[in-house]
């Protein structure tokens, strides 16, 4: 499934796809704070913390869709962990998934890459958004035999508030951290 659209460029058509923003880290607890749509207008300290959230309703038949978008869709009103209702179309609920990744961008606290011009920042996609807007996220993923309906059953009331993984190995955040895959590809990714 997928969430955003690198082609996009400006909010209007940004408005479509919920879940994707942008967090202004001023300090190590600064969670979920200073929060947009498109990249900061001012320096983050500590960094950006970007958030893609994915739909948590699917359509009970197919396993993905020629836009990969339309065979998942979002909760009618509220949110999969506030008990948000699925659409009729979409009505079997699926586990949330939330891709965050942090962006060290201390290098770049520098005032003279911070004109005092509304909206210029020093940041830019590689696919040539400097605003923010095309921002996105692709999920792909598998699970082995029963594992998924036997995590996420509704039997064993695995799927309400509270995020229960019904008796699945979990891993620490320490441990996931510790994933790390060397360069496949050899290309100059840090200066201008």
């Amino acid at each position: 499934m997928r969430n955003g659209d690198p082609n996009v460029r400006n909010a209007t058509s940004a408005f479509r796809f919920q879940g994707i923003d942008y967090t202004c880290l001023m300090r190590e607890d600064t969670r979920y704070t200073n929060r947009s749509a498109t990249f900061s207008d001012h320096m983050c300290p500590v960094g950006i913390l970007t958030t893609i959230y994915f739909p948590s309703c699917w359509d009970g038949i197919n396993i993905n869709s020629p836009d990969h978008y339309s065979h998942v869709s979002w909760p009618t009103e509220g949110d999969h962990d506030d008990g948000g209702s699925c659409p009729a179309t979409h009505p079997v609920k699926i586990p949330q998934i939330i891709l965050e990744v942090q962006w060290d961008t201390h290098e770049f606290n520098m005032p003279e890459l911070w004109p005092e011009e509304p909206g210029i920042q020093p940041f830019v996609w590689s696919f040539g958004d400097a605003k923010g807007y095309g921002h996105h996220g692709d999920y792909i993923f598998g699970w082995r035999g029963g594992v998924l309906s036997k995590a996420f059953s509704d039997d064993e009331g695995c799927l309400g508030p509270g995020n229960t993984l019904c008796e699945l190995n979990r891993q620490s955040i320490e441990k996931a951290n510790q994933c790390m895959l060397e360069p496949s590809v050899r290309e100059e990714v840090d200066g201008w």
